[in-house]
């Protein structure tokens, strides 16, 4: 499991009078954002369940899969199909970035989103991709010394008991509802479920949960639970 007792660092970025800081206390993680609001606020410590490691896979998975729009001029002259699956891709950014608490980055993707589903003027897209592309520039800012941090793997204990099959239910339910509280509750199971799955198909279920593959972890899950296995 990736968890800290204490994340043993502040993170800090300052543009302008915009101010993110992210520190963890004690056995939980909190955060702390400025004016800006477009950072990591105790909300996502909440949403999380105080799981740092989670809230480390959760940002790098935002910047690996839109980090790139930093880069990218704002969209212009774009056929129907090319506005919907942009349109499709913001929607997917507002998700990853409400799971953090990023807010701003939450609004302004949700008004792209909707901006190309209804065929906003270009120049009010433009204004808005600008702003974007800053607040992702700026979430970057503050969590990349953290990411950049090495983080210790730690193996389950000889005394730790396997996952159970009512608790490999409840988290099937989660999953197969694509509810997001499914995230902090495999967190909070994983050395059990290391034990009972061994490290190749944790390795698996996580990555797909990792993606928010929700329906492959489902049938993986759902491929335990009928294996034979006792109740």
């Amino acid at each position: 499991a990736v968890r800290h007792r204490q994340l043993g660092q502040r993170l800090v970025a300052v543009a302008g009078r915009q101010h993110v800081e992210l520190s963890a206390l004690g056995q939980g993680q909190k955060a702390v954002a400025g004016h800006d609001q477009c950072g990591l606020l105790p909300e996502a410590a909440r949403r999380l369940g105080g799981d740092t490691g989670l809230l480390r896979r959760s940002l790098q998975r935002l910047f690996d899969e839109f980090g790139e729009f930093t880069d990218l001029p704002a969209p212009s002259n774009l056929q129907a199909e090319d506005a919907r699956r942009l349109a499709g891709r913001m929607h997917k950014l507002r998700g990853a970035a409400g799971l953090i608490d990023a807010l701003e980055l939450h609004r302004l993707a949700g008004e792209l989103e909707n901006g190309l589903r209804d065929g906003a003027a270009e120049a009010d897209l433009a204004s808005r991709w600008t702003s974007m592309q800053a607040a992702i520039r700026r979430l970057h800012l503050a969590a990349a010394p953290w990411l950049d941090q090495a983080v210790p793997v730690a193996e389950p204990s000889p005394d730790q008991p396997p996952a159970s099959d009512e608790e490999l239910r409840r988290l099937l339910d989660l999953l197969s509802r694509h509810d997001l509280d499914a995230l902090p509750l495999f967190e909070s199971r994983r050395a059990a479920l290391h034990k009972r799955l061994g490290s190749t198909r944790l390795n698996d279920l996580a990555a797909r949960v990792d993606a928010l593959d929700f329906s492959s972890a489902v049938a993986l899950l759902q491929g335990e639970l009928t294996d034979g296995t006792p109740s």
